[in-house]
């Protein structure tokens, strides 16, 4: 109540001065009114409208508060992108509260860059980590903090720069290296890659993902060797690592040595972590490059009981159920798989493959208007050249495949 009153006292006493002064004084008068009621915009206003009628007079102070009460009013209302210019006017017409505010303001940004991280808001945090820059609050945890936002962006090269300002406040920053080497692959820079996930390995040895970032780097660049001895030494570090155990196994399927594989996938199997429920996948198509359909059915089973949705598994499971004969099933689960991706030519042409062998020329089912006539269609544009495939050979309107990609196999 007393606060009340005193406020009162003040607005009146304002509103006195008002009537007794010049038109400049008017005006700032009236504006340090509407910045006492945090009508930043309408109080700024105001006073450039005062310093046009009266260059001469002094209102540095005002205008500093009134900028740096829509800084404060841009964070709260989460736009980053508009708080710096707000900050550094306020900061520019009175230096001394930069002292008082940065880094206060800098920490809260960051705090709230990092919360956004957490949530998987990646502009929102780049935008709060931006802020925070632009306002001169910098730091190590800072630029690595917006580099990880930007990687999840697919912003490699603002990532990179960030690094490299990190590593010039720690030259030894084993995340810097890290984050720089996961940017660094994303922009298919496998040889800088490398060599930032060697030098991150430098610092410390003991950090499985490192082994496992680098393996993937050795992976694209066809390196399967190296690719399994760093998989394998992730795998030493800690024998539950999924993500290792997968890819090794895949390493190895790289190198069509399938027995490896089936033994690899298995023992990742072993552990029944509900991450490792791919394996099946991986596995079944180890069998099938082996010739183990009926094995390979077992664990495209068990897999999609587990997850229906999972469409590389009902591909797979398709196209064994297709070199077992079962044609009517294999339709069953490719018309399935097209539902769930719709854009896959090499899907389209399964479909009609067994089609075919189910019922005869698929060319007579063109005029169908479901996804026998679509599957129909995009073979025949196959077949007249319309759509290219080098790995996707065609004689006499019969299709073969050759080729594996991304888990599936022909």
């Amino acid at each position: 109540m007393k606060y009340t009153s005193g406020l009162t006292i003040l607005l009146v006493l304002i509103v006195i001065t008002i009537a007794c002064s010049s038109p400049a004084r008017k005006l700032a008068d009236e504006s340090d009114l509407l910045l006492i009621q945090h009508k930043y915009d309408e109080a700024i206003a105001g006073y450039d409208r005062a310093r046009k009628a009266d260059p001469a007079i002094m209102l540095d102070g005002q205008l500093a508060e009134a900028y740096m009460g829509k800084a404060e009013e841009s964070y709260l209302k989460r736009q980053y992108k508009d708080l710096p210019n707000y900050y550094n006017k306020a900061v520019g017409l009175n230096p001394e509260i930069a002292a008082d505010t940065r880094s206060n303001l800098g920490n809260r940004l960051y705090q709230t860059g990092t919360g956004f991280i957490s949530e998987q808001q990646w502009i929102a945090a780049a935008d709060a980590f931006s802020a925070a820059v632009d306002i001169g609050f910098a730091s190590e945890e800072l630029h690595l903090k917006r580099a990880e936002a930007y990687i999840a962006l697919n912003l490699n090269y603002a990532a990179v720069s960030d690094c490299y300002k990190a590593l010039a406040l720690n030259p030894g920053s084993v995340t810097a290296y890290k984050l720089r080497g996961m940017a660094y692959y994303q922009a298919g820079e496998y040889d800088k890659a490398l060599e930032d996930y060697s030098s991150a390995i430098g610092e410390d040895a003991s950090d499985k993902q490192l082994y496992f970032n680098r393996a993937m780097a050795w992976i694209a660049k066809g390196d399967y060797d190296l690719a399994i001895r760093n998989l394998a030494t992730a795998l030493d570090i800690d024998r539950t690592y999924v993500a290792a155990g997968i890819w090794l196994g895949r390493a190895y399927f790289k190198k069509s040595q399938y027995y490896e594989a089936i033994d690899q996938f298995t023992a990742t199997l072993a552990g029944n972590s509900t991450e490792a429920m791919v394996a099946y996948n991986d596995r079944a198509v180890s069998l099938g490059k082996a010739g183990k359909f009926n094995d390979a059915l077992l664990d495209l089973d068990t897999l999609i009981a587990f997850n229906p949705r999972f469409y590389p598994a009902l591909y797979n499971r398709g196209v064994i159920l297709m070199k077992m004969a079962h044609v009517e099933k294999a339709i069953g689960d490719l018309s399935v798989y097209l539902c769930l991706d719709n854009n896959d030519d090499y899907g389209y042409a399964c479909l009609a493959e067994a089609w075919r062998n189910c019922y005869g020329n698929y060319f007579l089912y063109s005029d169908r208007e479901d996804i026998i006539g679509e599957a129909v269609k995009r073979c025949d544009a196959i077949i007249s050249g319309e759509k290219d495939y080098p790995d996707l050979l065609h004689s006499g309107g019969h299709l073969y495949f050759q080729s594996e990609r991304g888990g599936k196999w022909f």
